[in-house]
C-alpha cells in the first residue's frame, strides 16, 4: 500500500518520464522477471552489440578468466519463461589459433572499421587486444594495442568535427582507454590503429588527493549549446574520487586540454555515465554515492547543480542490512531524453536499483530510487559483486544485462505507455 502512495505521488510531481513509464511489481512478479544464467564464471564487462538481426539481442561479455563469450537472446523471449532455453552463448577462439594470457577482460568497446566489424578488449595484461569478424563470421585477433602502464579498466569513444581530428583519421572518432594514471588516445589512420595522445593525471595536493592517482572509469559528451562552439569532452574518474575534465579543442595545436578536476567522492570513482539528452553526469563510488550534476559549459564543473543519493540508506528500510556498507560498482542508462532519465546502478551486495532523474523547465534537477532487485537466490549463492551493467529498451519492456561475480543475471523491468 505504501509503495503504490509513493508512485502515486510520483506521477502527480511528474516525476516518471511522460511517454514511458517503468512498472513495478510485487515480489512474486519480480521473481519471474529474474533469469540467471549457467554459470559463465566471473563476468568483468558486458557489450551489446548492434550488429546483429532484428529479432535477435547480441551481448559480448569478458571474463575472469580472459575469455570473450558472445550471448544472443531472441527478442520475442523478453518476458518469457522460456528464455533460458532459447539463449545461445558461444566462446570467441581466434581462427588462427592465437592463445591469450587468461588475464581479466575489464572493457569492451564495439567499433566500425571501414568494411570491418571489431571488437576491442581491455584487459588485465595492460593491451587492448582487437578481435575482428570475417564475412563468414569467423573472429581473428587482428592487433593488440599498448602496452600500457596498467590494466585497462575502461574504454570510450568520441565522434569529433573534422577541424578537431588528427591528419587522415579515417573515421573521425577516437579511442581513450585507461592504464593507471594516464589516458592512451588512438585513431585510425590507412586502416590501421595508431596512439596520437597520452593525456596523465597527478596528484593534487590542493584536493587532498596525494596518495594515487590511478583511474578506473571514462565517459565521453558532445556538448551542442546553441550559443557556443560544439565541443567534445572527455570525463575520467579515478581512486581518489576525482573526476576530471578534457575538451578536445580545435583552436590549439594540443587537441585535448584540461578543463578542470574536482573532487566527487569518498573513496573510489567506480563508474561514469553521462544522460547526452538530459546533459546530466552521473558518477558512482565506494562510498555507496549516486551523484547527478547538470553539467554547465559556462561554470566550472565543481560549480555544476548536483543531486546525490545515497545508496546505503536506501536499503535501510530492511533491517537486516542496517549495517552493511554498500558500494555503488556499476552503472548504466536505460533511457534517457532531454527532461527524463533513468539509470541502473549495481553494488557490492548484490542488489541493482533502478533511479529516476528529472529535469525542471528551469533546470532543477530530482533523483529518486523507485525499483530494485536483490540478485542472491537459490540460483546465485554467496556474495555477489555486480562488475558491469547493459540495458537495451523493447517496446513494453527494458532488458538489462548483469555481470556478477558468479555470472550473468537478465533483468526484465516491465513499462507501461
Amino acid at each position: 500500500m505504501l509503495l503504490m502512495i509513493w508512485l502515486v505521488a510520483l506521477l502527480h510531481h511528474n516525476i516518471l518520464p511522460p511517454s514511458i513509464a517503468f512498472s513495478t511489481t510485487d515480489s512474486s512478479q519480480k521473481k519471474n522477471d529474474i533469469h540467471h544464467l549457467p554459470s559463465l564464471g566471473g563476468i568483468t564487462s558486458i557489450l551489446s552489440s548492434p550488429h546483429v538481426p532484428f529479432d535477435t539481442s547480441t551481448y559480448f561479455i569478458g571474463t575472469k578468466r580472459g575469455k570473450i563469450k558472445q550471448v544472443n537472446i531472441p527478442i520475442h523471449s523478453v518476458q518469457s519463461n522460456d528464455i533460458l532455453q532459447t539463449i545461445q552463448i558461444e566462446d570467441i577462439e581466434d581462427t588462427n589459433g592465437t592463445i591469450l594470457k587468461p588475464y581479466p577482460i575489464f572493457s569492451l568497446l564495439d567499433y566500425d572499421m571501414p568494411n570491418n566489424h571489431d571488437v576491442l578488449a581491455g584487459g588485465g595484461d595492460r593491451y587492448i587486444t582487437v578481435w575482428r569478424q570475417n564475412e563468414q563470421g569467423e573472429w581473428e585477433v587482428v592487433d593488440q594495442l599498448g602496452p600500457h602502464t596498467g590494466w585497462v579498466k575502461d574504454l570510450a569513444t568520441c565522434s569529433c568535427s573534422s577541424s578537431d581530428l588528427e591528419k587522415d583519421n579515417d573515421d573521425g572518432m577516437y579511442i581513450f582507454s585507461i592504464g593507471c594514471n594516464c589516458i592512451e588516445v588512438w585513431c585510425t589512420i590507412d586502416g590501421v590503429y595508431k596512439h596520437v595522445h597520452k593525456l596523465q593525471i597527478d596528484s593534487s595536493v590542493e584536493l587532498g588527493c596525494t596518495l594515487s592517482s590511478d583511474l578506473l572509469c571514462l565517459a565521453t559528451y558532445a556538448d551542442e549549446c546553441s550559443n557556443s562552439k560544439e565541443k567534445n569532452y572527455i570525463f575520467a574518474g579515478g581512486v581518489d574520487g576525482r573526476i576530471h575534465r578534457w575538451s578536445i579543442h580545435s583552436s590549439s595545436n594540443d587537441k585535448f586540454l584540461s578543463a578542470g578536476s574536482f573532487s566527487a567522492h569518498d573513496g573510489r570513482v567506480n563508474d561514469l555515465a553521462v544522460c547526452q539528452s538530459m546533459g546530466v553526469l552521473v558518477s558512482i563510488g565506494s562510498d555507496g554515492y549516486v551523484h547527478c550534476r547538470l553539467m554547465d559549459s559556462s561554470n566550472h564543473p565543481s560549480e555544476w547543480k548536483v543531486v546525490s543519493l545515497d545508496i546505503t540508506d536506501y536499503f535501510r528500510k530492511d533491517s537486516d542490512t542496517i549495517s552493511t556498507q554498500r558500494k555503488a560498482t556499476s552503472l548504466c542508462i536505460v533511457y534517457d531524453e532531454s527532461r527524463n532519465s533513468v539509470i541502473c546502478v549495481g553494488t557490492s551486495c548484490g542488489h541493482i536499483v533502478l533511479i529516476n532523474i528529472d529535469k525542471s523547465d528551469d533546470d532543477v534537477i530530482h533523483a529518486s530510487f523507485f525499483n530494485d532487485v536483490e540478485i542472491a537466490s537459490k540460483e546465485v549463492e554467496g556474495n555477489v559483486v555486480v562488475h558491469a551493467l547493459c540495458s537495451n529498451q523493447y517496446e513494453d519492456s527494458s532488458r538489462i544485462q548483469i555481470g556478477h561475480s558468479n555470472g550473468l543475471t537478465i533483468w526484465d523491468v516491465p513499462l507501461s505507455t
